[in-house]
């Protein structure tokens, strides 16, 4: 009887513990929205098509100094599978883009 007194919030207690520990990078507004929408303009991509929009922060791989790098945004569509990724630098300016999946635009590198 005592055991399962012990063990049941013991448990609890370490699974909460895992869960708060463990790093999470949730959806966070992109402070550079202006050139996505040229870079969007340019691909002939319309909001219509847009499914999806998600922006995660990138940050430094060093333990001792987590600086913020850069934004990745990760579009999905209604007319294809996959999606659009975009890498852009701290303050915006758009580094790198491409697609992975069936999602195909002219002059972006694609990823099966």
């Amino acid at each position: 009887m005592f055991k399962k007194l012990f063990i049941a919030p013991f448990l609890g207690i370490c699974l909460s513990a895992t869960i708060l520990s463990s790093p999470v990078q949730a959806g966070v507004r992109n402070p550079y929205p202006e050139p996505l929408e040229e870079l969007l303009t340019k691909l002939g991509i319309t909001a219509e098509d847009i499914r999806s929009q998600n922006t995660l922060e990138r940050n430094s791989r060093s333990e001792r100094d987590q600086k913020l790098i850069g934004y990745q945004t990760f579009y999905r569509f209604h007319s294809c599978t996959g999606y659009l990724q975009v890498n852009q630098h701290r303050f915006g300016r758009v580094d790198y883009v491409y697609s992975r999946g069936e999602c195909k635009f002219p002059g972006v590198e694609q990823f099966d």
